[in-house]
């Protein structure tokens, strides 16, 4: 008998693997079908309206013949750019391409499968999504977490961290910056990580945002950690300015290198169910006045919706805006679950959009939003002792900061107890 880990788990150190060359992928739109040189067949939408059968004025409307009989510069299909393949190997396998050549799976998705937009995007641009060369899998929805127990508890945590929670006000700036600003001063969210890339110039490339739970360990969404391919993340603890180097800050920020990530086995990519990874580190982190653990509440706490709470993070200031370089911040009141669901179901998700139970819902003010590139990150509320508890990470939503519609975060609450299996399992309290 041997004790088999899960394909939710990413091991470091692995042995590095020399550079897979591959023959550039050449495609083209012919028929109803994307088809590559390499046997890549990707199904498209070809509806009266589709802005790639349009060519130098020429255009190929549902070109059935690839164009043959009405533009033959393109007798052979009309070239069309997809993306490398992700997820290679899984059910999961899929393409970047513009979001209006893919074929939906159903008119109405329950799930926000294909309509939600993750705070981290697999594909590069906004106006893209990754597509599936196969017909979409039906995965049955995993309610196991509805039969979990919520009860308002009075802030007690699941493990005590020394410290967690606290704002520490050594830097904070003699006049407080109005909450509207989003400005935050140096270590004043002690707890917040940066997820990089090392790339191949040695540059490292903002990927993620993440929370400090133990000295050994990083809570962030698994989103953000299942698709990065042979880029070997690290985490980075106390940095406030990602342009700034270590001497450039009061105190310098550190960076560890990942021994293992650990994906929920039951995430689910194409909705987001279950978001949530932990990453253990090789080493622990040294302590300091900007490297500080966040508090994590106890399995099933169930935080009052109207309460203010905070995400932080470097990403986009709007939907289609510009990352931040300084850490910023957003007040966003937490918004009951039913509540949530019925104004989600106002957008593009439709009537009939049913809210996971993996869920939390917070914002729905105009202009204050986590966005694009705050994915993985963390929304902390404040309790009566003065601390601050991480009741979600940041998911996904329907643009950001449009009026009535809150963003999406993983409930933390309702994972608890996995967390404390895997610090236990690899010692990372």
């Amino acid at each position: 008998m041997v004790c088999c880990r899960p394909t939710s788990v990413i091991q470091y150190p692995v042995v590095t693997n020399p550079p897979v060359v591959v023959s550039p992928q050449i495609c083209v739109l012919c028929g109803n079908a994307i088809q590559c040189n390499n046997g890549v067949v990707i199904p498209v939408n070809v509806g009266v309206i589709n802005p790639v059968v349009t060519y130098s004025q020429q255009t190929c409307p549902v070109p059935t013949s690839c164009c043959k009989a009405i533009n033959t510069g393109y007798g052979n299909g009309i070239p069309v750019v997809i993306g490398p393949v992700r997820n290679p190997g899984t059910s999961q396998a899929c393409y970047c391409m513009k979001s209006w050549l893919c074929v939906p799976g159903n008119s109405v998705s329950i799930n926000g499968v294909g309509a939600i937009d993750p705070r981290f995007s697999v594909c590069g641009s906004a106006d893209e999504v990754c597509c599936r060369a196969s017909p979409t899998i039906n995965i049955a929805r995993n309610d196991d977490l509805d039969k979990l127990d919520e009860n308002v508890v009075n802030g007690e945590v699941s493990f005590l961290q020394p410290g967690c929670g606290i704002q520490n006000k050594t830097y904070a700036t003699a006049q407080p910056y109005p909450v509207d600003t989003g400005k935050t001063y140096f270590a004043e969210f002690p707890w917040m990580v940066a997820l990089l890339t090392v790339q191949p110039d040695g540059k490292y490339l903002f990927q993620c945002g993440g929370s400090m739970i133990t000295n050994k360990a990083v809570l962030t969404a698994a989103h953000c950690v299942t698709n990065l391919g042979n880029n070997r993340p690290i985490a980075r603890f106390g940095q406030w300015d990602l342009k700034y180097q270590p001497g450039d800050q009061p105190l310098p920020f550190l960076d560890a290198s990942i021994k293992a990530i650990v994906a929920h086995p039951q995430f689910y990519n194409a909705a987001l169910f279950n978001d949530i990874a932990v990453i253990i580190l090789n080493e622990p982190v040294k302590l300091n006045v900007n490297i500080a653990p966040i508090c994590i509440p106890q399995q099933g706490l169930l935080f009052p919706p109207g309460t203010k709470c905070i995400g932080t993070g470097w990403g986009k200031n709007s939907f289609g805006g510009t990352y931040q370089t300084e850490l910023r911040k957003v007040e966003l009141p937490l918004v009951d679950r039913s509540d949530c669901q019925n104004r989600l179901r106002t957008t593009r998700l439709g009537a009939y959009f049913q809210l996971h139970s993996s869920f939390i819902c917070a914002g729905g003010e105009v202009n204050k939003d986590t966005c694009r590139g705050d994915g993985g990150g963390p929304l902390v509320c404040p309790t009566a002792t003065g601390q601050y508890f991480q009741a979600g990470i940041v998911s996904w939503g329907i643009g950001c900061g449009s009026s009535n519609v809150p963003a999406v975060y993983t409930n933390v609450a309702k994972y608890t107890e996995w967390i404390s299996q895997q610090l236990a399992t690899y010692g990372a309290y």
